[in-house]
């Protein structure tokens, strides 16, 4: 049998305005996948040429911008990964200048809340195992010129 109501899902939300016919309970909203990059060992650790791949996008961490998904190092980590949020989301206003010109939003994952030395990012899509661009299943990883970064609670 089916569900009654109407489902609906932003990036990064659960549908969950349906009810199941046979209890007539509300359906359980999933988790967004998330995973939290963190800065370690004092300040300024991100460096030229640090760079993160997540949801098939890799960010470059440079000087100066010269391409598509570079990103600027600025003058402290906090600033760093506040142009690094932009660039993911693809942030008006910031082509040019906290990125490079090019860069469009990640289709895959968002930035969300930033710290002076995390950056929270998450899927677009809840779920796990529907290919590689859901929840669980979208990939993360760092080429690092310092090894001062981690990734916890990996996509």
């Amino acid at each position: 049998m089916a569900a009654t109501g109407t489902l609906s899902q932003a990036a990064g939300t659960a549908a969950v305005a349906a009810s199941d016919v046979f209890t007539g309970a509300a359906f359980t909203a999933s988790a967004v996948a998330t995973t939290t990059l963190t800065v370690t060992g004092g300040n300024p650790q991100i460096a030229n040429l640090d760079a993160l791949t997540v949801g098939g996008t890799t960010y470059k961490f440079v000087t100066v911008l010269a391409a598509a998904n570079d990103v600027l190092v600025g003058p402290s980590d906090t600033q760093s990964l506040l142009n690094l949020k932009a660039a993911i989301n693809g942030a008006p206003g910031g082509s040019g200048v906290a990125y490079g010109i090019g860069t469009v939003a990640n289709t895959n994952v968002n930035a969300g809340t930033a710290t002076a030395t995390t950056l929270v990012i998450s899927a677009n899509i809840n779920g796990v195992g529907n290919g590689s661009n859901t929840g669980n299943s979208v990939a993360s990883t760092l080429e690092l010129a310092l090894d001062t970064w981690r990734l916890l609670e990996p996509l």
